[in-house]
Order: C-alpha cells, then structure tokens, then sequence
C-alpha cells in the first residue's frame, strides 16, 4: 500500500471486497469503528495522566485537545517501541540468541518512563 498510484486505490478496495466478500469488509470496518470509539475514552491507569492535566490548567491558552493529542502520541509511540522490541526478545529466545541484551534497553526505558512519571506527579502534585 506504501507508495500506491492514487488510481490504484480503488482497485485494492474493489480486490479486497471481491476476496472476503462484503459482509466481512463492513464488519471489519465497523469493528475498527467502535474500537477506535471505545479506546478514545481516557483511561484511569495512563503514564503522564497528571502532567497532561497540570499542563492544561496551567496554561489555560493551550488547547487542551492538542495537550492530549501530543500526551496520546507520546503514549502511542511508547507503547509501540515496547511492543516491538518485546518481539524481537522472543524471537532472540526462541532462536537461541542472547535475548538479554536485546531486552536491556526496553527495560532502562520503561524503568525511565515510569519513573519520570512518578516526578512529575511528585512536581505538578496530584491535581485533587
């Protein structure tokens, strides 16, 4: 799909369509629907949920759908990396490799994360 002529496109849609058939097609796109609906609510257990909220309070000029936009993306592109790199340290076990080196950088940065979590509750304080 990377690098497709936009007259292409309709053609893959019309490929798509003719090999799982219709119904599949708009169950799978009203399955992505809810679940991108569903996952949009704001947990309770995010990383950076207090810095996010001090954030949008302390400068009330910012938009506070573009401080969560970018907290979002932070926790998007953090949750990816580690999905990533939790494959590659199965695929070194299973392979026989050294895992544990592959495994060590995941680790300093979840442990960094966190940790910079729990400051800057420490800092901007609970909100309550």
């Amino acid at each position: 799909w990377i690098g497709v002529q936009p007259s292409n496109s309709g053609n893959q849609i019309q490929r798509l369509i003719r090999k799982y058939g219709l119904g599949a097609c708009l169950f799978l796109f009203a399955f992505l629907w809810f679940m991108l609906d569903f996952t949009a609510a704001p947990a309770h257990a995010q990383f950076f949920r207090v810095a996010e909220d001090w954030l949008t309070s302390a400068i009330p000029e910012v938009d506070a759908d573009l401080v969560s936009l970018v907290f979002n993306v932070l926790r998007a592109l953090f949750l990816i990396y580690l999905g990533i790199s939790l494959v590659k340290v199965v695929n070194a076990a299973q392979q026989d490799d050294d895992w544990k080196t592959l495994a060590r950088t995941p680790i300093i940065i979840l442990i960094v994360v966190t940790l910079g979590d729990l400051l800057a509750t420490y800092i901007t304080g609970t909100g309550a």
